[in-house]
């Protein structure tokens, strides 16, 4: 499955967020979110997420950087169930390590969507603005 497009939303006063219907149609009724980069927080189904969490398994258990990681990335992960309203509730934990207080945009990429503050969204797609093509030429160098 394949996310695409931006979404702009905000909390409600519970601090549920509800989810597009182009999002919400994709998923199961549990999802997980975890920490992303950038200051983001990360969206996938369980499958997604089971995927993605076994690539740090193929790293050596005995590198503190590779247990550094694993409790970022999987430590602070949490299965979340999506509700009948098509809403979901994040973890104040969460919604603090990404700085979301109200207004939300979310991303699609690829097989997960990141959830991100918007005033940090805003932020940081005007500072990538100028050299995302020249990114671009740099990753496919490197294939």
């Amino acid at each position: 499955m394949i996310f695409l497009g931006t979404y702009r939303h905000t909390l409600d006063a519970k601090k549920r967020l509800v989810l597009p219907a182009k999002i919400v149609n994709k998923l199961p009724s549990t999802i997980v979110i975890s920490r992303g980069f950038e200051g983001c927080l990360e969206l996938r189904s369980m499958e997604a997420y089971e995927k993605y969490a076994n690539v740090l398994n193929t790293f050596s258990q005995f590198k503190s950087d590779t247990r550094i990681l694993e409790r970022k990335l999987i430590g602070k992960a949490q299965d979340i169930e999506i509700d009948s309203a098509k809403r979901i509730l994040i973890p104040d934990f969460l919604l603090e390590l990404a700085g979301i207080n109200k207004n939300v945009v979310l991303i699609g990429r690829n097989d997960k969507v990141e959830i991100w503050d918007e005033k940090k969204f805003n932020a940081h797609d005007e500072s990538t603005e100028k050299n995302w093509e020249s990114l671009a030429e740099k990753i496919n160098e490197l294939n």
